[in-house]
């Protein structure tokens, strides 16, 4: 299992469609199943970006992730 910043999860999500769609629906399980891994802070943003709205579009998405790369900032 590999440490990975938030920056690079949003990466993956925004060049990955599959993995986006993973990550809305189960962060956790996603990251996993990729070999990655985040500290649980981290975790319990995405998870709670992923509640938020299953429906959103890609570009409301890409800002909302963006956001979520400030707790990775601020270590």
């Amino acid at each position: 299992m590999r440490m990975a910043t938030v920056d690079e999860i949003i990466d993956m999500a925004t060049t990955d469609p599959a993995f986006r769609q993973d990550l809305l629906a189960d962060p956790r399980r996603a990251l996993l199943e990729r070999g990655v891994d985040l500290e649980p802070d981290q975790i319990q943003a995405l998870e709670s970006l992923a509640h938020e709205d299953l429906g959103v579009v890609s570009d409301e998405l890409n800002e909302r992730l963006a956001k979520v790369s400030e707790v990775e900032r601020s270590y």
